[in-house]
């Protein structure tokens, strides 16, 4: 019998001007700043992100074969359904107040992990985050931080996001000047530049080896990988920072 094997399409991202610009920018920023170079500068930075975490529904597998394999005798199928099928599927997971994903958000830094939050979008399956929604979970996870260094002298390092994006007219980017809560925003495209993403990467890796069916189980799941994040692993990340 020929061994199995896994195949998977590598993506290249080209890096368009705007982005290496801001990079760039950025980065000099950085530099001047002393931003990174000085440890108890580095460890005043939080890194926030929201997580999406996709699922199919029951029995359906998602396995990555070669191309010329795929319809081998070897390999094992999953039955296909008609479209019939998978619009009751649908209906049946609507009723049940499932979606096809879970959402969650959380801070990272130095020594810190915050409560992990779930949320969902009304009217939205994909978690498309909202500047109103966004408020109402920044409220617990920055008390949260609060209580526990007991100041609010930390700086919050943000995505790029419509929901908060740094505009005056942003009801989020408004709310945070308003409680006077320090934040910058990460270049545009650039993932590596937020050290949260690293923890993101460990996360799904984490989940990638279990089953689960449904939305109750992936949630115990994504919240035990969360909660088993290690720590020292996390202020490497940020310690990595000025390498990046």
């Amino acid at each position: 019998m020929k061994p199995y094997s896994l195949h998977f399409k590598a993506e290249k991202m080209e890096l368009d001007a705007s982005t290496a610009r801001a990079r760039v920018d950025r980065a000099k920023h950085e530099i001047q700043g002393g931003w990174f170079d000085n440890k108890a500068i580095r460890r005043n930075y939080f890194s926030i992100d929201k997580i999406h975490f996709g699922y199919q529904p029951p029995h359906r597998s998602r396995v990555i074969r070669k191309p010329a394999e795929k319809d081998a005798w070897w390999n094992v199928n999953p039955q296909k359904r008609s479209k019939k099928q998978r619009q009751q599927e649908a209906k049946n997971r609507k009723a049940r107040g499932e979606q096809p994903s879970v959402h969650a958000i959380g801070i990272v830094g130095y020594n810190y992990k915050s409560p992990f939050l779930f949320y969902k979008i009304p009217g939205n399956v994909t978690g498309k985050m909202t500047s109103q929604i966004y408020i109402q979970l920044l409220k617990p996870l920055l008390k949260h931080l609060e209580d526990h260094y007991s100041h609010r002298d930390f700086i919050l390092w943000e995505d790029g996001d419509s929901s908060h994006r740094f505009t005056k007219n942003n009801v989020a980017y408004k709310w945070k000047k308003r409680n006077s809560y320090k934040f910058v925003r990460n270049v545009h495209n650039s993932p590596k530049t937020n050290w949260i993403e690293s923890s993101v990467k460990r996360l799904k890796s984490y989940i990638r080896k279990y089953f689960f069916d449904g939305e109750a189980q992936l949630k115990e799941l994504v919240q035990e990988s969360w909660n088993g994040l290690n720590q020292e692993k996390i202020n490497n990340d940020l310690d990595s920072m000025p390498q990046r």
